[in-house]
């Protein structure tokens, strides 16, 4: 082991020097040694992957705060999506989750959803099953939304695809007003067709509705917002609505 260290900086040597090899302090007893020996300065330590974690952390608690305030002030579709990806769960709005075994499905509804059937001359029994709820106090309720299914057997030789548009504009010309949008499209892989309808007669004046209609197997559902307003919060609802249907 190396004895012959440097008074100044520390640094040791095999032999006895003339001079340190490191900072050139004169080792051989002519220069009065030091009060104490130097040091060098610790380099600064590098942020690594435990502080860059720390500080990830308390980034998605901030956002989660964020997240959760605006949930609990308004209680939106889109809110709840942002909710989701950062993984904050617990927050309610109110609505609850209404299960439908006949219909194979769960869905998120105001509290006060009840069932209801409502007529519909295209399905074999001429009418569809389902859920009603409101939105607003009564009787100045401002939204109704329907969650509805029923068995329907396509034309011959038509194709599922062909069946929910023909349903879909079968359902449009019984609701009347004037038609705004109309989309083929699909719904978690089912063939469907979205629309919006202004100007329909809703609660003594003008209302807005917002539909969607798809097929799975033989049964069709439909998922629609009557409303008085033409775009949020009855869209919102709408689309929160389709959001939370699952399959069981």
């Amino acid at each position: 082991m190396a004895k012959n260290r440097c008074p100044s900086c520390g640094a040791a040597h095999k032999e006895p020097p003339l001079h340190c090899r490191l900072c050139g302090y004169v080792m051989d007893g002519s220069t009065e040694a030091p009060m104490s020996v130097a040091t060098k300065a610790a380099p600064p330590k590098k942020r690594g992957a435990g502080s860059l974690a720390v500080i990830g952390v308390v980034i998605v608690v901030l956002l989660a705060g964020g997240a959760l305030a605006l949930h609990v002030v308004s209680g939106g579709a889109a809110v709840n999506k942002v909710v989701e990806k950062i993984g904050v769960r617990g927050v309610t709005d109110g609505w609850k989750t209404v299960t439908d075994p006949e219909g194979g499905f769960t869905v998120n509804l105001p509290p006060n959803a009840a069932a209801t059937s409502v007529s519909f001359a295209p399905a074999d029994n001429g009418q569809l099953t389902g859920w009603l709820a409101t939105v607003g106090d009564p009787p100045k309720v401002d939204t109704q939304i329907y969650v509805l299914y029923g068995k329907v057997h396509p034309a011959a030789g038509e194709s599922a695809e062909d069946t929910v548009t023909r349903l879909g504009d079968a359902k449009m010309a019984a609701d009347g007003g004037f038609i705004e949008s109309r989309t083929q499209t699909t719904f978690q892989g089912y063939p469907a067709i979205q629309y919006t309808i202004n100007r329909i007669t809703f609660q003594g004046g003008d209302g807005y509705e917002n539909a969607m209609l798809f097929l799975k197997g033989d049964e069709l559902y439909v998922v629609e917002t009557l409303s008085i307003y033409s775009g949020d919060p009855a869209t919102a609802e709408f689309n929160q609505v389709l959001d939370s249907i699952k399959f069981t």
